[in-house]
């Protein structure tokens, strides 16, 4: 997630007035490339872990795992969209703000996995 975070912001850059556009969309769709495979990544992991028995496939972690997802493809989606060719900027828009609900929701469920966890008792020696 972190390397395609990186990328976003030069990819914005180049979006600005009299910047390369077909550069900044070539950023972008590298960028989204490399969030979802980390998505991808953590899905097949905690499917792989849910049925081997090493962890419980909560429904806030099941939801974490599915926005991650579709928040990658969809912004890779988006990225692609907005090809200067193919004069979708429009559509790619609504697919980036779709897309961008998709990680808050996501968010959300990692926040709500963090603070109904279990806190780890310790105990002073």
């Amino acid at each position: 997630y972190l390397l395609g975070t990186f990328l976003l912001n030069p990819g914005c850059a180049l979006f600005l007035p009299g910047q390369n556009v077909t550069a900044g969309t070539i950023v972008f769709i590298t960028a989204c490339a490399f969030l979802v495979l980390a998505a991808t990544t953590d899905f097949v992991s905690g499917l792989h872990a849910h049925y081997k028995g090493q962890n419980k496939l909560t429904a806030a972690y099941g939801t974490y795992l599915v926005c991650m997802l579709m928040g990658g493809i969809l912004f890779e989606t988006a990225s692609i969209l907005y090809w200067p060719s193919f004069n979708t900027a429009r559509i790619g828009t609504w697919t980036f703000r779709i897309g961008s609900f998709f990680y808050l929701g996501g968010s959300v469920s990692s926040f709500v996995m963090i603070y109904s966890a279990p806190i780890a008792e310790t105990s002073r020696g």
